[in-house]
């Protein structure tokens, strides 16, 4: 009988507890506070293009020669212009707001839903690392048979590739759990804030 060792070491994985699952409420305020930031770095900067505009509807003044004295004109035209101005930049400024808004709301709506999809999957690996643990002692009881010559090398060997196939698939669903966390980190913003300047 051939003997086969492989050096085989059984190490239990880790169940995932409810820290690994990012509150909800953590979630939205940082999602908040960037639409919040990004909607009033949009505002300051469309309000700065249309400083001074102001300027194009102040009277003209001059000096009429003929009748030697001053003359102050007035362009209704620009007078016209300057109101549908302030009411196109209302317009545009509440559309920021809202468009920011909607976009809020719905990385809320797909921060939920990524949200209880990694709940689920979490209940999922850990209800998996609880039938590892099993697999581990009855795969040790398959080491003793194989060491004590009671079964023969191929059997082993197929017994191994599948207990080993079995802990890959749940490095993998590990893997994918912190993938999913960190999707929905991303999402929210959360991170440090650094200041560019």
């Amino acid at each position: 009988m051939i003997v086969i060792s492989l050096g085989l070491q059984v190490q239990a994985q880790s169940k995932i507890d409810s820290t690994f699952i990012p509150h909800i409420d953590s979630l939205k305020t940082s999602l908040r506070l960037f639409y919040q930031v990004k909607s009033d770095a949009e505002q300051e900067e469309f309000k700065y293009k249309s400083k001074f505009k102001f300027l194009r509807f102040l009277p003209s003044i001059g000096w009429d020669a003929f009748r030697m004295s001053p003359i102050v004109s007035v362009n209704s035209n620009s007078i016209y212009y300057e109101i549908n101005r302030r009411r196109e930049t209302n317009a545009k400024l509440s559309g920021l707001e809202k468009t920011n808004e909607v976009q809020y709301n719905s990385d809320i709506s797909n921060i939920t839903f990524l949200r209880n999809t990694l709940q689920r999957k979490v209940f999922y690996y850990n209800a998996q690392i609880e039938l590892l643990l099993l697999e581990e002692q009855r795969f040790q009881i398959i080491e003793k048979a194989y060491d004590n010559h009671e079964i023969v090398p191929s059997e082993y060997l197929t017994k191994q590739i599948a207990y080993q196939g079995f802990k890959n698939s749940i490095k993998l669903l590990e893997v994918e759990l912190y993938d999913m966390r960190n999707k929905i980190l991303t999402i929210s913003k959360q991170a440090p804030w650094e200041s560019l300047y």
